[in-house]
């Protein structure tokens, strides 16, 4: 009762923030629900009226931290209709697999939407993956990486920030750089960009299943 009354109450401040500015807001919170006695890592998307768009539970538990533990998996991955166009979302560890993010691409995405907690010393693994995933689906990803520092009870870990937006070159169009909590990323995103790369590299038409023999 205690959790779900806090977690009620954070889900009613979001709504809060999103109709009260007139924006939308994107991010993951631990969710608990009547289905499992572990949280889902849950990415909400909540509209300009306060009202939850959709919800995506995250797949891909990160077991060197041992989330896989504490956590449930996510069985589905998402893609919603908005009056921006189709957007899919990823949380974290998910960006270390391609076929999530071509799943998502195939089922019509034009952005991706992620948030992370992506640490030290693995900066250039996020700089390059975030890229690969725009490329190889020839999308948009709108990432958000949190910064800072946080204890843990014997060990602390390091977060860089680089949150940013990729186009559907690779190209970073958006970028908060490192480590600064105070930045934003704003870009104006043409969804005609991602027919003109496809019409130049035909990469999703020419792609094939593989079968190992």
């Amino acid at each position: 009762e205690f959790v779900s009354s806090k977690q009620q109450l954070l889900l009613d401040k979001l709504s809060a923030i999103a109709k009260q500015h007139r924006i939308w807001l994107a991010g993951s919170i631990p969710f608990l629900d009547t289905t499992n006695t572990k949280p889902y890592n849950r990415f909400l998307l909540i509209d300009d009226n306060g009202n939850e768009v959709a919800h995506y539970d995250k797949i891909h538990l990160f077991s060197l931290f041992k989330e896989d533990k504490y956590s449930a998996f996510g069985e589905n991955a998402v893609v919603v209709e908005t009056k921006f166009g189709k957007i899919g979302f990823a949380i974290c560890y998910d960006l270390r697999f391609a076929e999530q993010f071509s799943a998502l691409a195939e089922h019509g995405a034009k952005i991706i939407l992620l948030s992370a907690a992506w640490p030290y010393p693995r900066l250039k693994h996020w700089e390059i993956l975030l890229k690969a995933r725009a490329i190889e689906n020839q999308i948009f990803i709108v990432a958000t990486n949190q910064c800072g520092v946080e204890n843990f009870t014997l060990s602390k870990v390091e977060y860089f920030g680089a949150s940013q937006i990729i186009d559907a070159w690779g190209e970073s169009i958006a970028d908060c750089g490192i480590c600064n909590p105070d930045a934003l990323a704003i870009a104006d995103i043409d969804l005609s960009t991602i027919e003109d790369a496809r019409v130049k590299i035909p990469a999703s038409k020419d792609r094939r299943r593989i079968v190992v023999a």
